[in-house]
């Protein structure tokens, strides 16, 4: 296991719940199924805290703001396009759609526009005109392009958004990349 924006899908959903309530007729009196969906369920909250958070430094408005958000499918590995429940599904509500788009390498993009929202058809073009960059999943290819190259030489402030540690964060901040992750943000 490792920090993350959170865990979603139909069975880790239900399931702690499932197990917890399988104990009532029992003394036991599980919690950490329930507690740990409590937790997971801030999830998205979070993320969106470590966006006001950059946009509060940098003078910024968060309605305003592009922003990338990359792995909307609720889990990257093992591979699948569903994404039921998941935290990047929640977080999306919250941001302004005019000024979103969004990459999965395994969602279609006839679906991401299903829902209302863009697709970004030319990755590196999307991570060069963001403001922010949220990674939400771990799929293998989120960091198999040069996002240094793209963002290299940037003249705004720019947030990425690591929810998997994916990305090396002192390369990033080495060229003023504002890098957050589960528990930590530079202070640029």
């Amino acid at each position: 296991p490792m920090p993350s924006p959170g865990v979603a899908g139909l069975c880790l959903s239900k399931d702690p719940y499932r197990y917890s309530h399988s104990q009532v007729a029992t003394a036991m009196k599980p919690s950490l199924g329930k507690a740990s969906r409590a937790i997971n369920g801030q999830g998205a909250k979070y993320v969106l805290s470590k966006l006001n958070k950059f946009a509060g430094r940098h003078g910024l408005n968060v309605e305003t703001m592009k922003i990338l958000l990359v792995g909307l499918a609720f889990k990257g590995m093992p591979e699948t396009s569903d994404y039921r429940d998941s935290v990047a599904l929640e977080l999306i509500k919250s941001l302004n759609k005019l000024n979103l788009v969004i990459k999965d390498f395994v969602v279609g993009e006839a679906d991401i526009r299903a829902l209302g929202y863009t697709p970004a058809e030319d990755l590196a073009g999307a991570v060069h005109g963001a403001d922010a960059i949220l990674v939400m999943n771990n799929h293998y290819l989120n960091n198999k392009f040069n996002v240094v190259q793209a963002l290299q030489g940037r003249k705004k402030s720019v947030l990425l958004f690591d929810g998997w540690h994916m990305f090396n964060r002192r390369e990033l901040e080495g060229i003023g990349i504002t890098y957050a992750t589960m528990g930590y943000m530079s202070e640029g």
